[in-house]
């Protein structure tokens, strides 16, 4: 008799949280369909997905339900809470990675790199190749290694990650017709001394790794450095998109320097999709914004042209991922034309821009992560590069 009452009991039980699971999932999802959708995230300092659009042929292919999924991740209610929930409960369990980010020592958040597709690279670096052969302008591609193959050392035990040295000696052996300079040497040796090659809390490399690295760049794309640059403080409680990314605590604040030539000559910065100009590359409102890294050119803009006083230099050409950003200050004043392509934000033809001028130089420069992953500078450089091939 005790037995049957107890399993009416146990029964109920599991009826009365099996109702309040389905309760509460009921109102998670009215509540989402009510709450309107984000365009961004300001704690992850990120474009959040926009609802796709629904087709026949990209349902039949998947894509509809790859793109559904990462925009309900994308816009979750209290997305981001649950993510600081998360990252608590994996440190309590020793469990030292949370969102691809690593809780590694000496205060570092490290991100993981992702399983690269053979294939996109390879289209990606065929591309590479092919404007370089068909434009004829000496090309130098720059590749800034992450903080996942320069601070290894840092990392929590049993960290898994794709090997970054093994990648860019595959880009290595592939690449044709573009020089390659790889920035692994330049910051091992950096990091070996104690200095700050990465932020703490970000997936950037610091200022002062970029001007470590101006020698070996200058080198590539065949100039001698003329200026010297000192380093003014301009944030010292910055924290990062791998803090908002992983949910961790934040450990130690970081800094953010801008190097300033010790002789300037004048410029002009002008914003070729918004049409405004400006005589800085430098956001200084960005500073006291959600995210202070945006201080160096104000974020990532599609296309920017900065014209110098410095007419004896050259004109260069950039295709760029976000690590240019702050070293942008070390090339500005070498040269008397600078066009700058974020091909992530690029619509327009890049055969017309080739067109209206004469480059001396072509640079791409992203770091290791990035370029393995992006397919938008291949899309950009699509018709240029299949002349080369026809």
């Amino acid at each position: 008799m005790k037995m049957r009452t107890q399993k009416r009991k146990d029964r109920k039980y599991m009826i009365l949280w099996g109702l309040s699971f389905l309760l509460l999932l009921f109102c998670g999802s009215v509540i989402n369909l009510l709450t309107p959708d984000r365009a961004l995230s300001e704690t992850e300092k990120r474009t959040l997905t926009a609802l796709p659009e629904l087709s026949i042929s990209r349902f039949i292919s998947g894509s509809y339900s790859a793109e559904f999924e990462s925009y309900a991740s994308d816009q979750l209610f209290a997305r981001d809470f649950f993510i600081r929930l998360q990252s608590v409960i994996s440190l309590a369990m020793e469990d030292k990675e949370s969102q691809g980010v690593y809780f590694a020592k000496n205060g570092y958040l490290i991100e993981r790199m992702d399983p690269v597709d053979e294939d996109n690279l390879t289209r990606t670096l065929e591309h590479v190749s092919g404007f370089a052969k068909a434009t004829g302008i000496p090309s130098t591609l720059v590749l800034v290694p992450n903080a996942i193959g320069v601070c290894s050392d840092l990392l929590p035990a049993f960290a898994v990650s794709e090997n970054q040295a093994h990648w860019m000696d595959w880009i290595a052996e592939r690449l044709s017709g573009a020089a390659l300079c790889d920035l692994t040497e330049p910051l091992m040796a950096l990091a070996e001394k104690g200095e700050q090659v990465y932020y703490r809390t970000d997936h950037h490399w610091t200022s002062l790794a970029a001007y470590r690295c101006l020698p070996a760049v200058a080198k590539a794309l065949g100039f001698s450095p003329t200026y010297t640059y000192s380093p003014l403080l301009v944030n010292n409680s910055f924290s990062g998109s791998l803090a908002a990314k992983s949910g961790y605590p934040i450990r130690e604040y970081d800094s953010i320097y801008i190097y300033a030539p010790d002789t300037e000559i004048p410029y002009m910065v002008t914003d070729n999709t918004s049409h405004t100009k400006s005589t800085s590359i430098y956001q200084l409102d960005a500073l006291s914004g959600t995210d202070p890294y945006t201080v160096f050119l104000g974020g990532n803009p599609a296309h920017l042209t900065i014209q110098t006083a410095n007419r004896e230099g050259g004109r260069l050409l950039v295709f760029k991922d976000s690590y240019f950003n702050c070293f942008l200050p070390f090339l500005v004043q070498e040269y008397a034309e600078i066009d700058i392509i974020d091909p992530r934000y690029y619509y327009e033809d890049i055969q017309m821009l080739l067109y209206e001028k004469e480059y001396d130089s072509v640079l791409f420069f992203y770091n290791l992560n990035t370029f393995t992953q992006d397919t938008s500078l291949a899309l950009t450089l699509e018709g240029v590069a299949e002349e080369a091939e026809n």
